[in-house]
């Protein structure tokens, strides 16, 4: 069993949903990585930990349980995720920021982001990312103190650090995502900064900006928590949910005291920058 792998296929039925919002949605679960096809969704778990039930619990709570099918196989342990990472290719934003492997060639005509992904959610490839740093191009980092919600790859903090912020706080309540943060920063030869393993932020420390890619009902659930912990005419730059969604987001964050900025759509997925009276 040690050899094997348990793979899990999961399809749209619904052709108005994505698997970028579907690998959202799973993104949270016991997983050893997930891998975004055409055509579906592959979810793998070299501990066994994962189950159907697992997966048909967290598509229930975001009602998808009838518009998403679900199989399951068992693959040799033939080093996976080295092949999967051989496959990742690297993206330019706006001809300005690069983000690559350490295996691939440098462009010493933008501002370099090495990314080590180890199928940790953040490689620039996804809608939110791109939108996300796009967003924060048009906000000034400098000397600012910063809060990376849900971190991933890391790759949003890391960015804000090469736009000269003075401190990134970057927080993930994912294992993977921690150590692969902590990874990524020694190869941006970043300056040390504190990476933590929470799902919360548990302190009454304030930041200048706070960025949140996660997911719909994580930001509406923490809203409060980022409004307390953001100094006065601060920031959010966030995203995770459609355009169909932004109106919902909007007027939780006005309710607390929030007021639009700007935002960015790509592939109706929608990146919010909200700024605070």
């Amino acid at each position: 069993m040690n050899n094997e792998i348990r793979v899990f296929e999961l399809s749209l039925i619904d052709e108005a949903l994505s698997y970028g919002f579907l690998s959202a949605v799973i993104w949270q679960l016991e997983h050893s990585g997930v891998e975004e096809k055409e055509e579906h969704l592959l979810v793998y778990s070299s501990d066994h930990k994962l189950n159907k039930e697992d997966i048909n619990a967290s598509l229930k709570a975001f009602g998808l349980s009838n518009k998403v099918s679900i199989s399951e196989k068992l693959i040799k342990n033939e080093n996976w995720n080295e092949n999967w990472e051989s496959n990742f290719d690297p993206i330019c934003i706006k001809d300005k920021v690069y983000i690559r492997a350490d295996f691939h060639a440098p462009r010493p005509d933008t501002q370099e982001l090495i990314i080590q992904p180890k199928m940790a959610f953040g490689t620039g490839h996804h809608e939110t990312t791109r939108g996300m740093i796009e967003l924060m191009m048009e906000s000034d980092m400098k000397d600012k103190t910063i809060l990376d919600m849900g971190c991933g790859t890391g790759v949003l903090g890391i960015y804000a650090l090469m736009c000269q912020a003075d401190h990134v706080d970057f927080i993930d309540n994912d294992k993977w995502c921690y150590e692969n943060t902590l990874e990524n920063l020694k190869k941006n030869a970043c300056k040390e900064q504190k990476v933590l393993l929470a799902d919360r932020l548990k302190t009454k420390k304030s930041y200048d900006i706070i960025l949140a890619n996660i997911h719909k009902n994580v930001i509406l659930g923490q809203l409060k928590d980022y409004e307390g912990h953001l100094s006065q005419n601060g920031e959010i730059i966030t995203s995770g949910f459609y355009e169909k969604d932004k109106q919902t987001v909007l007027q939780k964050a006005e309710e607390l005291g929030f007021y639009f900025d700007s935002e960015r759509v790509i592939n109706s997925w929608c990146v919010l920058k909200l700024k605070k009276y």
